[in-house]
């Protein structure tokens, strides 16, 4: 759990990559916050809840929007491939630790009586990678039970999802980073469930786009993949198919060895060597 975790949060965690995101999905595509400005945030803070013990929460990626030395907004991208009923009691969570982090840091200043520190804004973005729509409440009045007495005293705190899987090719067109094909990808897989990658587009962070398909897809055949030289999404989609067809044939070896079969009456029926039999009947026992 540990090391998929780590796999879903490398993209991410490159400043193209976020910035593209941010531009992209919240700011219409306008090439506003540049990836240069963002500075990693803390992403793992403490608190100590009412029992008294002490917990940890940790954001997926989180990053500071900077000019100069001034902060402008922390903004933090959780990946999820499921809904989650309660997650705006997670992001409030998350963005309240943020703020008293903040708060912390203003307080020791007028201790030391250095420089004021001025807070800044947080917001948390969900990216939703599931086929079908996010159909919990994106607001915590939403997910409450809030006697009606004291629903106008009770603040409102709402969540921001992006469907990624739902985005239209307008928006998709929009990504400038290696976002833009793990955002079509998974927009023509929703509709077409054996679509494989395609395209000339060049990856530039190979191993970590290859491991985050694989952790938010499931499909563990993209951390099989080895490319050579430029890595484009045609070369990703061939290689995949290869793999499938292997796949396929290793399946059928193993069913009819399961039914008796001898390795050699294997290779005469399918037209293969000899070889390539009992290398899988030698995998299938290894496995056993």
């Amino acid at each position: 759990m540990r090391q998929k975790d780590i796999s879903e949060k490398l993209l991410l965690d490159y400043n193209d990559i976020f910035s593209d995101i941010v531009n992209t999905l919240l700011l219409d595509g306008k090439e506003t916050v540049d990836e240069n400005s963002l500075v990693p945030a803390i992403k793992r803070s403490q608190f100590k809840a009412d029992t008294g013990m002490l917990h940890e929460v940790e954001r997926d990626t989180a990053k500071v929007w900077k000019k100069g030395n001034l902060e402008l907004v922390l903004i933090g991208i959780e990946n999820q491939t499921e809904p989650e009923k309660y997650f705006p009691l997670r992001a409030i969570a998350y963005d309240g630790v943020s703020y008293r982090s903040q708060l912390i840091s203003i307080n020791e200043a007028k201790k030391k009586k250095s420089k004021p520190i001025k807070p800044y804004p947080v917001l948390t973005v969900v990216l939703y990678f599931g086929d079908d729509h996010w159909d919990y409440k994106k607001n915590l009045k939403g997910v409450l039970d809030i006697p009606k007495e004291f629903d106008k005293y009770i603040n409102d705190y709402k969540i921001n999802v992006i469907e990624v899987a739902w985005l239209p090719d307008e928006v998709i067109s929009k990504f400038k980073s290696d976002f833009r094909y793990v955002a079509d990808y998974f927009a023509k897989k929703r509709i077409d469930p054996d679509y494989l990658p395609q395209g000339p587009f060049t990856i530039r962070h190979v191993d970590a786009f290859l491991k985050f398909l694989a952790t938010m897809s499931g499909d563990e055949t993209f951390l099989k993949i080895e490319l050579e030289g430029d890595a484009t999404m045609d070369k990703v989609g061939k290689v995949i198919n290869n793999k499938y067809v292997e796949e396929g044939k290793h399946q059928l070896i193993r069913s009819m060895l399961e039914s008796g079969k001898t390795p050699k009456e294997i290779a005469d029926f399918c037209g293969i060597p000899l070889d390539y039999v009992l290398k899988v009947q030698e995998e299938s026992l290894q496995k056993a």
